[in-house]
């Protein structure tokens, strides 16, 4: 974001990337709708735009002045709206709120799932699970709790898949700083079963079943 103040213009970067021909709207600066994400970005563009003019307007209204453009830049960078909880679950409520607003129905489904499976596990290994605690051992727990649980392997790749897009979307929102990606790999192993084919007889049997 470009800001103009007292003649001289500084930027504000708001940490996302997007084509400039494909995806950007010229005329109403905001992003284009074929953009993928294009409601959470335009979101924090007018949160932010918002922002800024409220500085200016509340420091000429205390002081009857217009605020140094110094004094704007420091102010741009405390976010009023900030996040104060930081904790595991705040950042799990807020992953499923934005999920369920951005995604289909079955994709917050799957979402909700995984929340489900993250509670269970906690509840049976009698772990709380923190941003600290996200390591090699506690993965390892989980990966074994979900094998235990009769989860497919493609079930048990599936959700620790979930797990990376909710670790991202934490680090994307500032609460954690980065984490490490390679222990949520797992190889799904592929089970070859033999071809068996059916008689008409046996198919004629199936159709006259009750259930």
């Amino acid at each position: 974001m470009v800001v103009q103040h007292k003649g001289r213009k500084f930027r504000v970067s708001t940490g996302h990337i997007v084509k400039p021909i494909a995806h950007w709207n010229k005329k109403d600066q905001r992003v284009k709708l074929s953009f993928e994400d294009y409601k959470t970005i335009n979101s924090e563009l007018e949160s932010l735009e918002g922002h800024i003019k409220s500085v200016i307007s509340n420091y000429k209204i205390v002081n009857h002045t217009v605020p140094s453009l110094e004094y704007v830049k420091n102010q741009i960078n405390i976010d009023p709206n900030a996040e104060k909880d930081k904790t595991f679950p705040r950042l799990m409520q807020k992953f499923l709120e934005r999920s369920k607003a951005d995604n289909k129905a079955s994709t917050y489904r799957d979402y909700k799932k995984f929340e489900a499976s993250i509670t269970k596990f906690q509840k049976e290994e009698r772990l709380t699970i923190t941003f600290e605690n996200i390591n090699a051992d506690t993965i390892e727990r989980y990966k074994k709790f979900l094998r235990k649980s009769n989860n497919s392997p493609y079930t048990v790749k599936k959700k620790l898949y979930h797990f990376k897009l909710f670790l991202n979307y934490g680090v994307k929102n500032h609460y954690i700083p980065s984490y490490n990606q390679s222990l949520f790999d797992f190889k799904a192993s592929v089970n070859k079963g033999d071809k068996v084919y059916i008689t008409n007889k046996e198919l004629e049997r199936l159709e006259k079943l009750k259930d």
